[in-house]
């Protein structure tokens, strides 16, 4: 929930903390080989949610328009349905079709 184009571990690591390579490397090597409990995680998440969207008439919508993307070796590049051009295409998104 950024302003940035595309959430790279990296290009997020320097928007909150500057370039510092041992930074960017630290939460790389924490997100790729920690451990940590994904349910203790998405409750957290959800608590976050629910505080920030409280409203007795609150609606959420969570667009997961793609953009054209070549190959398949991308988390999320899939032949899936594009917003961006408006049909099936190869494309990424955050949140690819399952099925």
């Amino acid at each position: 929930m950024s302003e940035l184009e595309r959430k790279t571990i990296e290009r997020m690591v320097l928007k909150l903390f500057g370039p510092n390579r041992n930074v960017i490397r630290g939460v790389q090597q924490f997100i790729g080989q920690g451990t940590w409990s994904a349910d203790a995680l998405l409750r957290r998440l959800q608590a976050l949610v629910a505080e920030w969207l409280a409203h007795p008439d609150g609606v959420l919508f969570v667009d997961g328009s793609g953009f054209p993307k070549q190959g398949l070796h991308s988390v999320g590049v899939a032949y899936q349905y594009c917003d961006a051009l408006g049909k099936v295409a190869n494309c990424h998104t955050d949140f690819p079709e399952i099925g």
